[in-house]
């Protein structure tokens, strides 16, 4: 075995790294704790730096294991774990700590593995047991892998400091603290003079693009300067040949659209990466072209799905801030500026990825028509005028009504209530006179449409000595100006990304992307083996007020034969899928795609159990049916007799059954048909099921037992809701009293809920069956239940 260690850095820090290794290892030998110190002072541009490389190589014996690092870790200190209530004392076996302040790719640990032979193989095992419990208030158990991470919720806040200067590119900055506050300024964010936001406005319309750019234009209500100059760029502008060293070129024939370009700052809304620039010569302009030299340092080749383009004067330099994002998130948004068309128009751009064209941020959203609007005793009742209407479910808290031909019904209005969602039927209350109007329209207040502008500048890099570098800018930089480095606009997160291959064929083994084997008695009523939860509040989405779409949980894409492989069914009367009501509750009308088809869809509204779908056809009906069976003609034929069929139809109101025979079948030479008139008072009904009355068991006085609000329990199932503001005792503790068939068996089940209850059914008779728990409880349980 050859066993090499060395400490390995650049030029002269040799002899130091070697130095500090020595003298840990003396320390290690007087049992002081081993402590490591490397600074990188050298001035040497490498490809690599490290402070320690450690290279092992094992090419002599052949030992049953071979490991080349290997520690050893035993705790054996008293400890103490109170939770919440008192904290709790903490072993860990390995610790790393990293911060990383200058942008590119930062990454904590990095295994890098190759195995040229057969065997077992895995770049990672971990194997952990315990047989500990979960007594503190805080305990989360045993988890074999927890990781927690995302967007950091703090963002640099401080003031412009001594030596702030107009247009400097090396800020002097004093951190302020506070809740919301982090002392690094972000490598790659947006430096913003909050004092010197002196533009706001509300965004008016609907965006466009500037014709041969991939700037987006949106009409507002403030008066903008204008750009004194805009222009195409056709030169490929090419990756710098040093890093982070800016340089110089000449772009030739900037077709100009407005104006024309002089020496000074400019912004280049590059089609792949934005910057601000300098300009440091120009050509007179002749032709409607121009030659404009600058100073970049960021590629933007000739994308003709992305060009880029030159902008001076005006706003150029300004960052957009949306209001309704800084009272969502907290911080002002930084949607780079790069001027306006005019004096109403302002022009923005937003790299994502590298790409700019295709990213909108759609602010704007035009107002939906109202019809059939009444007033009457202080209510205004209307409708939607078309379907999908992108508000329908917006629910906000206040909207404003225009355009009625009664101006009296005009203005902001709070709380809309949605009677109907299916009808698209709406009603608030408004005081005033009874009257009527045909149309207006209705949309969300101004405040949701508002922006501020603030000069800035791009961060270049981490901050140094208290100055932190930024590009070229002509922000009016002053001592105690507030001034703040909010998060990046373009964010995307893999909260676990994990990619593999396999290129040799399948073999009659089972590969697979993820297995997860469970075992134990543990792995039972109340273990799920995945849960997802979304743990924002309803009001941030569409449908409970908010403004943001909802998330979708899981998407697939790609070539696959089987969806979803259920080799078994689910047990005691389990479900395959099982679906609640929405986050408002049940009791709306608020139907929801189960499938959406190509083709078509399958709907549902869990508000009164109607299942709905555009055609179905079925090559047979058999058994029993669960109530009526509703659709506008129903071809019955019986096998033994070909050609011949039974046709239901429904005509103004009467019931009709007509025998013929189909198309290309030999004709019987006769028609029968029956006709049975509709009973009056509605449709008929064909249901076995009969309701349930829920009454409260006999176990303790105190609870309350009742049908699920929303729900309705039938002899088939229904959903129960319990509550015991006392501890109620083990027994009856819900009673069913409904119509069961002879030899009915009823299961009862919890449904969801901290602690298992032991809940159960039985005395199944004519007239019903109890529910039965089999420990001490209280509080509000929600008891499943159906019978066969």
């Amino acid at each position: 075995m050859k066993l090499v260690q060395c400490g390995w850095i650049v030029g002269a820090m040799l002899m130091l790294s070697y130095g500090a290794v020595a003298q840990t290892q003396d320390a290690a030998r007087e049992g002081a704790p081993q402590t490591q110190v490397f600074h990188n002072s050298s001035s040497i541009n490498q490809d690599h730096s490290v402070s320690i490389a450690q290279r092992f190589t094992f090419d002599q014996f052949d030992p049953h294991h071979l490991i080349a690092h290997n520690n050893l870790y035993e705790f054996n200190t008293p400890g103490y774990n109170w939770g919440n209530a008192g904290g709790w004392s903490v072993q860990i076996g390995t610790s790393s700590t990293g911060t990383f302040n200058t942008r590119g790719i930062g990454q904590m640990s990095v295994s890098n593995a190759v195995k040229h032979a057969t065997g077992d193989f895995a770049a990672q095992y971990t194997y952990a047991f315990t047989d500990g419990g979960v007594t503190a208030q805080s305990d989360e158990g045993f988890a074999l892998d927890t990781r927690q991470g995302g967007e950091t919720d703090k963002w640099f806040h401080g003031t412009a400091a001594e030596g702030a200067t107009a247009g400097t590119t090396l800020l002097p900055v004093t951190y302020v603290a506070g809740s919301q506050s982090q002392q690094t300024t972000t490598d790659g964010a947006y430096m913003l003079d909050i004092s010197k936001g002196k533009i706001s406005g509300i965004v008016t319309g609907e965006e466009t693009l500037v014709k041969g750019t991939s700037v987006h234009v949106i009409p507002v209500s403030a008066t903008l300067p204008v750009s004194t100059g805009i222009g195409v760029v056709n030169t490929p502008i090419p990756r710098i040949k040093v890093e982070n060293t800016p340089e110089t070129i000449t772009l030739t024939g900037v077709h100009l659209i407005r104006g024309s370009f002089v020496t000074g700052k400019a912004c280049l809304a590059g089609g792949w990466y934005p910057e601000q620039v300098l300009i440091t010569k120009t050509e007179t302009a002749a032709n409607g072209v121009q030659d404009v030299t600058i100073v970049h340092k960021n590629p933007n080749g000739t994308d003709a799905n992305n060009p880029t383009s030159l902008w001076q004067g005006g706003l150029c330099g300004q960052y957009l801030s949306l209001d309704r994002n800084i009272a969502r998130d907290g911080f002002p948004t930084s949607y780079e500026v790069v001027g306006a068309t005019d004096s109403s128009h302002l022009a923005y751009i937003w790299n994502v990825k590298g790409f700019t064209k295709q990213n909108v941020l759609r602010v704007y959203e035009p107002p939906v028509k109202l019809r059939n609007l009444s007033r009457k005793n202080g209510v205004v009742t209307a409708s939607f005028s078309q379907a999908n209407e992108p508000y329908i479910f917006n629910h906000a808290a206040s909207v404003v009504i225009a355009g009625a031909s009664d101006p009296s019904l005009n203005g902001t209005v709070h709380q809309p209530a949605y009677d109907d969602d299916l009808n698209r039927d709406l009603h608030w209350s408004q005081p005033g006179p009874d009257t009527t109007s045909q149309s207006a329209t209705i949309d969300l207040p101004s405040s949701y449409y508002g922006f501020h502008l603030y000069p800035g500048a791009e961060v270049l890099g981490p901050e140094v000595a208290g100055r932190v570098p930024l590009e070229p800018n002509s922000v009016d930089w002053a001592p105690g100006d507030m001034i703040e480095n909010p998060h990046n606009p373009s964010f995307e997160m893999g909260a676990k990304m994990t990619s593999v291959y396999q290129h040799t064929l399948p073999n009659g083994t089972n590969s697979g992307g993820q297995l997860w084997a469970f075992m134990g008695a543990g792995i039972s009523a109340n273990y799920y083996p995945s849960t997802w939860r979304n743990l924002n509040p309803c009001p941030l989405y569409i449908g409970c007020g908010g403004t943001l779409e909802p998330i979708q949980w899981s998407v697939y894409e790609g070539p696959y034969r089987d969806l979803i492989y259920a080799r078994s069914a689910p047990l005691n009367a389990g479900s395959l899928i099982t679906v609640g009501c929405d986050l408002r509750g049940c009791n709306h009308q608020a139907p929801y795609q189960i499938f959406q088809l190509q083709n078509g869809e399958m709907d549902y509204d869990p508000s009164d159990g109607n299942f709905t779908v555009p055609q179905m056809s079925a090559s047979l009906f058999t058994g029993h049916l669960n109530g009526p069976l509703t659709t506008t003609q129903i071809d019955l034929q019986d096998p033994r007799s070909p050609g011949q069929v039974l046709t239901i139809t429904n005509s103004h109101g009467q019931v009709v059954i007509n025998s013929h025979a189909v198309a290309g079948a030999q004709s019987t030479g006769s028609s029968n048909a029956l006709t049975v008139g509709r009973p009056t008072g509605g449709a008929t009904s064909s249901a076995s099921q009969t309701l349930a009355t829920v009454l409260p068991g006999a176990a303790s006085r105190g609870i309350s037992a009742a049908c699920a609000k929303g729900y309705v329990c039938t002899s088939d199932r229904g959903r129960i809701i319990l509550a015991a503001a006392a501890s109620a005792s083990a027994g009856t503790i819900a009673s069913v009293r409904t119509s069961l068939p002879a030899g009915t068996i009823c299961i009862a089940t919890q449904n969801g809920g901290s602690t298992f209850l032991g809940i159960g059914s039985g005395d199944e008779s004519a007239q019903g069956f109890d529910i039965t728990a089999g420990v001490v409880w209280r509080g509000v349980v929600t008891i499943d239940y159906s019978c066969r």
